[in-house]
């Protein structure tokens, strides 16, 4: 809760619970909020009087069907925790997955937008890194019809599989196909919670799982969903911290936050993230959270990067998980700037540098356009070769690569767009959109006007200035440097043609 002054300057924040405040007579502003909600009244504080304000219990929305959130029907919540501890579709060992999307129209389902809504998970799929299809979880899952009781459909599926990462895919019309890194790990059930919403921006109506604004959590096999954990609903609260950057939890909720991460591990990595904005200084914390972190769930990309960007850690758990992305995208920023000081953290030709020129969307999680990722994929060789180690083409000379991969030296293909600067204009129509704002960007430096802003390893804005290079490029972009190269080597490609 906030107290505000009549001339609305702040007067404290308060933790939930019970606090006692002294003020002086007058009229006060108390606004309760929690995550995405909030609401405010009144208050008049008389001389020798005590004033009790009445607050009112906040109910914020969340895909997941916690108890005393606002988008929730109680048949979701006894349903989602029923069906997360049923016998699961067994395609492998060692980890579950499990999958529950559903409609919200109102409480009394007046407000449905239409008569016969499609699958709560439609166009949903699993896939292995190399994109082999695991299961179609729309074809898979169970979906439940409306009746008058429920009104608002719902789906699920419960999957075992062995531990690893995953890329799950939604395919849409409106965007196309959006994927994200799904890790698994061993002992554990990763729970995926979406809201069905209308994604079309114009007259047209499709209803997909709304994958930007999902809640993923953890929890143990055979304790499955619990609606009533009040970490859950903390978990849900951090998120929303996260995705806004602000603080919407008290230093006595964080301090819950992080206890909870026993039971379930998201909430450690989300409250070492939001720890570390908080309090910067809180390193002994944070160490404890690595730790269990990693005692619950072994190597993870995300939290091996939270070790070596808060922590200053060279851990060879980092190189070697990181052929495959990790699943926030706050961890997605922390990397790229760590690939600043060693390019090779992650690796060329892996997924996770092709990701880096596909990224899609500003939620919480790290998400990307599969036809942004398939236009560098010709870029990601199995090997390097090394046709052009060590050259660079002379003015106006345009290199013959075909048959070669220009993007083994990244600095080869930065002196052929450099050297063919005036045909960019001419290839703009050929360009990908990212393609088209480097290309921007390397005109900008031309004239000796580019310059970026970033996010540092510590979170702080700075400007990255002066000569255009790699690394300027990746500090606008935010992403890694391997990332940059493969932009660069298309450009270079399509300039060459």
């Amino acid at each position: 809760m906030t107290v505000l002054g009549a001339d609305l300057s702040l007067i404290r924040r308060i933790s939930p619970g019970s606090s006692t405040l002294t003020l002086s007579p007058g009229i006060y502003k108390v606004i309760a909020s929690a995550g995405d909600a909030s609401h405010s009244q009144l208050v008049e504080v008389v001389q020798g009087e005590e004033t009790v304000p009445r607050i009112e219990p906040v109910r914020f929305a969340s895909a997941a069907p916690l108890r005393a959130t606002r988008k929730t029907h109680e048949y979701h919540t006894y349903t989602a925790q029923a069906l997360s501890k049923a016998q699961p579709r067994v395609l492998g060992n060692g980890a579950q997955l499990f999958f529950f999307s559903r409609y919200w129209t109102g409480r009394a389902g007046s407000e449905r937008p239409v008569s016969h809504p499609t699958h709560p998970l439609k166009g949903m799929s699993f896939h292995r890194l190399s994109g082999d299809t695991v299961i179609n979880v729309e074809a898979e899952s169970l979906w439940v019809t409306s009746d008058p009781y429920q009104p608002d459909e719902y789906a699920s599926l419960l999957v075992e599989l062995d531990p690893g990462p995953y890329r799950l895919r939604l395919e849409t019309k409106t965007f196309g196909i959006i994927e994200q890194c799904i890790w698994l790990s061993k002992g554990w059930q990763t729970q995926v919670f979406c809201l069905v919403r209308d994604v079309d921006p114009g007259p047209a109506v499709e209803h997909v799982p709304d994958l930007s604004t999902a809640a993923i959590l953890m929890a143990r096999p055979e304790e499955g969903f619990d609606p009533y954990a009040d970490y859950l609903t903390l978990t849900e609260i951090a998120r929303a911290g996260l995705i806004t950057r602000r603080p919407l939890l008290s230093p006595s909720d964080l301090q819950a936050l992080l206890y909870g991460k026993f039971e379930n591990p998201m909430l450690g990595l989300l409250g070492a993230h939001l720890l570390v904005r908080t309090e910067p200084e809180a390193q002994g914390q944070l160490r404890v959270v690595v730790d269990n972190m990693r005692r619950l769930v072994g190597v993870h990309p995300d939290v091996e990067i939270i070790a070596a960007s808060y922590l200053g850690e060279s851990s060879p758990n980092l190189r070697g998980v990181l052929g495959a992305p990790p699943m926030l995208a706050r961890s997605w920023e922390l990397l790229s700037n760590l690939t600043l000081e060693d390019e090779t953290l992650v690796p060329s030709g892996s997924l996770a540098s092709g990701v880096g020129a596909a990224r899609w969307g500003a939620g919480i999680w790290l998400s990307w356009l599969l036809e942004e990722l398939r236009a560098v994929e010709p870029a990601l060789p199995e090997a390097h070769e090394e046709a052009f180690a060590g050259d660079s083409p002379s003015p106006g000379e345009i290199p013959d690569v075909t048959g070669t991969s220009i993007g083994t030296d990244p600095d080869f293909s930065l002196n052929v767009i450099r050297n063919q600067m005036g045909r960019l204009e001419e290839k703009d129509e050929e360009l990908t959109g990212l393609e088209q704002a480097f290309a921007r960007a390397m005109r900008s430096d031309q004239r000796g006007q580019f310059g970026a802003s970033y996010l540092t390893r510590e979170g702080v804005t700075e400007s990255a200035t002066g000569k255009l290079n790699r690394g300027s490029l990746a500090r606008a972009f935010g992403m890694p440097a391997s990332s940059v190269n493969l932009v660069l080597s298309n450009i270079a490609k399509k300039l060459s043609e």
